[in-house]
């Protein structure tokens, strides 16, 4: 959506007057999509000319919370930058134990990420670890409270949900909700469930910012990872560790020409035995990003250049392509979003949606009613 056309849609705002609004961000359920919301939601805040800050909260001081809200905190900062603090990224705050709320809203509120500017117009995004549930939103909502914040929902689609086991959660909390964003709707259906999730989710007193649809490059992995997780060799290339995978696919036999297989999915993986250099080289004709020889057969070295020469990595595992594929079955409980790809598709996703004109209507301005 171009700027122009958002700016439209919040046409009663006046910038130069708001003050600076404080924003968490809380997932229901894990792997709700907050740290991807939360690049999207700022990247389309600053093309309204909207100073955005990103603060991501750890929910211990020590070991990997830590470390993962540290790299989280980084990758944000980099990608709002340049009106990011780099102070934040040394020291992510530590989301306080019940009864430990005081220091931490003294530290936010001391923090240099935080403007206290209120002639300037800004949003400051906190990202909360882990998922909202009893143990956790006593803490979270009397610091939403202390600072006269605001909560952004971001909810998991799966089977069966309902927005009144959120709203039975949140309880009178639901006046500092500002609104949800329904996150992962299978795009098979989209269609016929986005209706009926708006109804439920609204029915139930509850905003609707977006809905957005499952998508590829958010959900993929990096060569990297992929070849961490299978212990694999890197025959090839291994500076494309960083590079993106969309999509996996076996090297079989089919019924259809090796090319004809291959050449619907783009930025993909192909897993090979090693001994199938035909099917390999199939593969080197499409868009294939990486290759995995699999078992113990002897592969072609005259391969291995070719795919060099076309800027594909080559890796290589003693497992069969069966029992390889079924390795990675783990992978994706561990990607994280910590991709210029990634940014870019889900500022995409969220500018279709139109979600960040209908969170600044009713986050930003007194005078602009939900439903306008």
């Amino acid at each position: 959506m171009p700027r122009e056309r958002l700016a439209a849609q919040v046409y009663s705002i006046s910038m130069e007057t708001l003050p600076m609004t404080t924003l968490f961000v809380a997932g229901y359920k894990e792997l709700a999509g907050k740290t991807t919301i939360c690049a999207a939601v700022g990247k389309q805040l600053q093309a309204l000319g909207i100073r955005t800050d990103y603060i991501r909260v750890a929910d211990s001081a020590d070991g990997d919370s830590s470390q993962n809200a540290a790299f989280d905190q980084d990758f944000i900062s980099r990608a709002l930058s340049p009106t990011m603090s780099a102070s934040a990224a040394d020291n992510p705050p530590v989301l306080p134990q019940i009864g430990g709320v005081e220091d931490f809203v003294a530290t936010l509120k001391g923090s240099s990420t935080l403007p206290n500017d209120g002639a300037v117009t800004s949003v400051t995004l906190i990202e909360l670890p882990g998922a909202l549930d009893q143990s956790t939103l006593p803490a979270i909502m009397l610091t939403v409270r202390d600072l006269d914040a605001r909560i952004m929902i971001v909810v998991k689609y799966r089977q069966k949900l309902s927005a009144q086991e959120l709203v039975s959660l949140i309880g009178q909390n639901v006046e500092r909700v500002v609104g949800v964003i329904l996150n992962g709707v299978p795009r098979k259906l989209f269609a016929r469930s986005s209706a009926a999730l708006l109804s439920s989710f609204e029915g139930a007193g509850l905003n609707v910012l977006a809905i957005l649809p499952e998508d590829r490059v958010l959900c993929g992995f990096t060569i990297g990872q992929m070849a961490e997780e299978l212990g694999a060799e890197y025959l090839c290339l291994p500076e494309k560790a960083d590079v993106l995978i969309e999509n996996l696919m076996l090297g079989a036999n089919a019924a259809d020409p090796a090319y004809t297989y291959f050449s619907p999915k783009p930025n993909k993986a192909v897993f090979c035995r090693s001994d199938r250099p035909d099917i390999q080289l199939a593969a080197l004709d499409t868009e294939t990003r990486c290759l995995v020889l699999t078992g113990l057969g002897r592969y072609q070295q005259s391969l291995v250049y070719r795919a060099e020469d076309l800027g594909v990595a080559v890796l290589r595992v003693p497992s069969d392509t069966y029992s390889t594929i079924m390795a990675l079955h783990g992978i994706f409980q561990k990607v994280k979003f910590r991709q210029v790809e990634k940014v870019t598709r889900a500022v995409g996703l969220l500018s279709e949606a139109g979600g960040v004109a209908r969170l600044v209507q009713l986050v930003l301005s007194s005078g602009v009613s939900p439903s306008s």
